[in-house]
């Protein structure tokens, strides 16, 4: 007994190699030497460190040393202020 193949299986299968191998092309990016390894490693630390600093100097981590005041004046309570109307 032969089974006949229907004509959208076997365009299946095509379409399933053709995507296959198309996925294989994309994968092949992440395909890297240990040179283009150092140098991806490099780059994700260099882009990590200068991301870090930015953060620290915009919450402003660092404080500034403020200068002490030369004298410190209290407000006027409200009798030194009928005083002197």
């Amino acid at each position: 007994m032969t089974t006949c193949r229907e004509p959208n299986e076997e365009s299946g299968v095509a379409e399933r190699k053709l995507r296959d191998t198309s996925m294989k092309r994309l994968f092949r990016i992440f395909d890297l030497s240990k040179n283009e390894q150092r140098v991806v490693l490099i780059v994700m630390f260099v882009l990590l460190a200068l991301a870090f600093i930015r953060y620290e100097r915009r919450i402003g981590h660092f404080p500034a040393q403020r200068p002490l005041p030369a004298e410190v004046k209290s407000s006027p309570s409200p009798v030194e202020i009928d005083d002197e109307r």
